[in-house]
């Protein structure tokens, strides 16, 4: 009984060192080109391409993360790529969790059918959008501005949908309770159900600050002023014109992630929860 009971652990050991194995070197394989670009941003330009890969640069070449803020300017591109999207995402938490609200707890006519269509322009290809938002944004002459960069993203589907699959799972008694209370509609909704479900909001959050962050064939499309192109924008002009300084180019790229980085590391723990509790009820 003893030498089964001994078998048994020692084959369970072994699964679990194999699982940390696999898992281990599936990291590595994901991180490397993270690591090849982090040392290439250090690297003179004549070693970069260099086979074999020198993981060890010969000198330490930090002016390819200062030379691009001074011939460029990288500062202009980021705020406004910060600004853009933390405003985006500012706007689409409240207009969307709103809207998930009432979807999710009102009862009126054509409810379901309006959530229907909702859904309905999630199988659309962002792309086949683009033309008719054009001529809307046109019209209002809204070209090369902020608001081109900011009105068209303030709501969309998933969110209003994440927000209300998450929120039918709050009981309608703690809103019975409060408008016993005497708390208004908005009160309800922003005492008391907004604080139910900041995972859900960490969720939309980080996803829309994600995507406004990274967006370029949009600000492409509507952004010709130099002053107004966001960062990826920015880095694509500036491969263009600088074509022959990859360190500097991976180095740009690599403090483009920095700010997305921060906001999960900050939000992961209330982002997992979400995208474990978000949607699971109908």
């Amino acid at each position: 009984m003893t030498n089964w009971s001994s078998a048994k652990t020692e084959k369970k050991a072994m699964k679990t060192l194999l699982l940390y194995f696999v898992l281990t070197l599936g990291s590595l394989m994901m991180f490397l080109p993270l690591i090849y670009a982090l040392i290439s941003s250090l690297k003179p330009n004549a070693e970069i391409f260099i086979i074999p890969i020198k993981w060890i640069p010969s000198k330490i070449e930090w002016s390819n993360y200062t030379e691009p803020f001074r011939n460029y300017p990288f500062p202009r591109y980021f705020f406004n790529s910060f600004f853009v999207a933390t405003v985006v995402t500012a706007i689409n938490l409240f207009l969307c969790s709103l809207a998930g609200y009432g979807l999710a707890k009102f009862r009126f006519p054509g409810r379901n059918f309006i959530f229907i269509l909702i859904l309905g322009t999630l199988m659309l290809p962002l792309q086949t959008t683009f033309l008719p938002l054009y001529l809307i944004v046109k019209y209002f002459n809204w070209l090369n501005s902020y608001k081109v960069l900011i009105i068209p993203g303030v709501v969309d589907a998933f969110s209003v949908f994440l927000f209300r699959q998450y929120i039918q799972t709050i009981p309608d008694a703690f809103i019975d309770a409060a408008r016993i209370d005497g708390c208004g509609e908005f009160g309800i909704f922003w005492r008391v159900i907004l604080p139910m479900f900041t995972p859900a909001i960490a969720v939309v959050g980080i996803l829309t600050f994600l995507l406004n962050w990274q967006s370029y064939l949009w600000p492409l499309i509507t952004i010709n002023k130099e002053e107004l192109r966001t960062l990826p924008l920015g880095l694509v002009s500036f491969q263009q014109n600088y074509y022959a300084q990859y360190g500097q180019l991976f180095a740009i790229s690599l403090l483009s992630i920095l700010p997305i980085l921060v906001v999960f590391i900050i939000f992961q723990r209330k982002f997992i929860a979400g995208v474990v509790l978000s949607g699971i009820k109908g």
